[in-house]
């Protein structure tokens, strides 16, 4: 329990909408699902509770934490369609768990099939794809860090504007809600 289906915002991809037209699908082929911990910097404390292991060494580990971190579970058959990230403001980590056998990744132009246990680090404004022609599910922690050349002034900077941008967006969800 958990996983749901990944859904990006609806402005990254008008061709792939799902039924009930929230958000936009990942994937032209095949089922992503994802398992969050934390989705910019809001925790998801019934999943963080379920992995507390994983959640300390995240905390012991991952330098300049984004908190944006999820298990990512794809299908035989899957392919992630082409995306990227707004900015370059983070770096993502993808460590590959389980499933890797016919799984591979793009960003930018180099191709690269996944390997258990070794971790592909990029910059998440990098246009990447992904798919997965393997026998049994692939599983990837991703975890994003914020960017190594960033000084600690701006990502205090960046976390304040990101903070700002996620109440104002609360707020007026709760608005129209309770209208």
């Amino acid at each position: 329990k958990g996983f749901q289906p990944y859904r990006s915002p609806a402005y990254a991809n008008n061709k792939q909408r799902p039924e009930d037209n929230i958000g936009s699908l990942g994937t032209d082929q095949g089922a992503w699902n994802v398992f969050y911990l934390y989705l910019h910097d809001i925790p998801f404390s019934d999943n963080i509770a379920k992995v507390p292991k994983t959640i300390e060494i995240l905390n012991e580990v991952v330098p300049r934490n984004y908190h944006h971190c999820f298990f990512s579970a794809v299908t035989p058959g899957t392919h992630i369609t082409p995306h990227n990230g707004p900015t370059g403001k983070k770096m993502r980590i993808h460590l590959p768990l389980v499933g890797t056998e016919g799984a591979r990744m793009r960003v930018g132009d180099e191709t690269r099939e996944l390997e258990q246990g070794k971790c592909i680090i990029f910059d998440d404004s990098f246009n990447h794809e992904a798919w997965h022609d393997g026998p049994q599910t692939r599983i990837n922690l991703i975890i994003d860090i914020w960017h190594p050349n960033l000084s600690d002034a701006e990502v205090k900077f960046y976390s304040l504007i990101l903070k700002s941008k996620l109440k104002g967006e609360k707020f007026l969800s709760d608005k129209f809600e309770n209208q």
